[in-house]
């Protein structure tokens, strides 16, 4: 895989980690946008109204549904503090955040291997996604976990067979 030139450290430090780690996906990725800011990665062979945005703090599950975000069903957030001797997560209880070297060992282990762990065990193990609420109003996503889902739901879209 050749690693495009990007600007921010974090996408640099993405597309390294994911040509090393293609291989552990069940579920390929793709990418469908790539700014100054933020990468927007999707899911082949899923709805384009799944995807991932990645930035610098976070590597967020988001879904749209008729060009309205809908939900965010999984929020991988990290805020970095300088301290002697590398990094810690702010985010965490105090005192009990590892200690990171540097960032990209901390994008690693609190963003990307998360959302690879997401992929592999939620997204992969999930017979697609059901949309609740109304445009305008409350809405949230869910992954259907089994082959059934409620009437009340809004949308479904389901996700490509496999052997589950």
């Amino acid at each position: 895989m050749r690693i495009p030139k990007v600007r921010r450290q974090v996408h640099r430090e993405f597309f390294k980690w994911w040509a090393a780690n293609k291989s552990r996906f069940t579920i390929p990725l793709t990418i469908h946008e790539r700014t100054d800011k933020h990468l927007r990665i999707g899911f082949v062979g899923y709805p384009k109204d799944l995807y991932v945005i990645l930035d610098k703090q976070q590597a967020s599950i988001y879904v749209d549904c008729d060009d309205e975000l809908w939900d965010s069903p999984l929020w991988i957030d990290i805020s970095p503090k300088r301290i002697s001797g590398g990094y810690i997560c702010s985010l965490w209880i105090e005192g009990t955040s590892p200690i990171f070297p540097d960032m990209k060992s901390m994008w690693v282990s609190q963003m990307f291997e998360v959302l690879l762990q997401w992929v592999n065990e939620r997204l992969y193990n999930s017979y697609g996604l059901v949309l609740y609420g109304k445009p305008g109003c409350s809405t949230y996503a869910q992954l259907c976990m089994t082959p059934d889902y409620s009437d009340e739901a809004y949308k479904f879209y389901a996700f490509p067979m496999k052997n589950i």
